[in-house]
């Protein structure tokens, strides 16, 4: 096992402990984006072990997926929060969207 290797269970652990203690608190604990990919890059590593176990492969297999689904939904949270910047941006100053229009057309 290299030392990349050794600290994976250690970062699960802590990982887990932190989820333990706020699920007792009736929190669900996702993690940020920077760790989900961070932790997905672990489990890639571990899976490219010769000598995984099939169980384990499988639980970080499923790991993996739910992580990537937790970047993806990050990911489309935030281009939601750019495009309504966007829009912000877009929109005259001192003007909400809702700002009634001048009456000059008929």
């Amino acid at each position: 096992m290299s030392n990349s290797d050794s600290n994976f269970p250690s970062q699960l652990a802590s990982s887990e402990t932190v989820a333990t203690d706020n699920q007792s608190l009736g929190q669900a604990v996702e993690p940020r984006f920077e760790e989900a990919i961070s932790e997905l890059e672990q489990i890639v590593q571990n899976l490219n072990q010769p000598n995984i176990d099939l169980d384990e492969a499988i639980n970080l297999y499923e790991r993996g997926v739910r992580l990537a689904q937790r970047g993806r939904h990050l990911i489309t949270h935030a281009e939601n929060r750019v495009n309504q910047l966007r829009e912000l941006l877009t929109q005259p100053e001192g003007g909400g969207g809702n700002a009634p229009r001048s009456e000059g057309r008929n």
